[in-house]
Formats: C-alpha cells, structure tokens, sequence
C-alpha cells in the first residue's frame, strides 16, 4: 500500500500506518495543547490519576453494568497507573 500510495501521489490517499498524517488537529485543539504546556497538573508522568469527575464516571459505569459496587478510587488513568 505505500509503494501503491507513493506511486499514485494521491492526496486523497490517507496513510494510518505510522499514524502519520498531514491532517492539522483543530485550531481549538491546539491552543488547548498550548496553554496546558505551562500547566504543572497537565505535566506530569507520575503519578497521573485521571480526571475525579471522569474516574468517578467510570466507576459508575461498571457497577450498572456489573451489579457490583467499585471504588472511583479503582479506576486508572491506565495500565501503569494501576500498577503503581
């Protein structure tokens, strides 16, 4: 497919293989990047918890559809979160 995609010079053609591309994110995407760079609680590896609103969200969720009572306090923000 790149061979064929690099051939064609299609700008219609969308390559995901990378994930590269040369779609620009929205305008308003952007300047919430920009203004979260100089955010200190948007800048940190560890320990990252998630958003309270969106665990708690989250933990809902799965006790609906479980029958079982969970804990927002469960609920990682991913894989390594949770190990930690």
């Amino acid at each position: 497919m790149r061979n064929r995609s690099e051939t064609a010079r299609d700008p219609s053609i969308l390559r995901l293989e990378n994930m590269d591309t040369d779609l620009h994110p929205p305008a308003s995407a952007m300047a919430a990047t920009r203004r979260a760079i100089d955010e200190d609680a948007a800048n940190s590896y560890l320990p990252f918890h998630g958003h309270d609103a969106l665990r708690s969200a989250a933990a809902e969720h799965v006790s609906r559809l479980s029958g079982r009572p969970y804990d927002s306090a469960i609920i990682t923000a991913g894989g390594c979160s949770g190990i930690l």
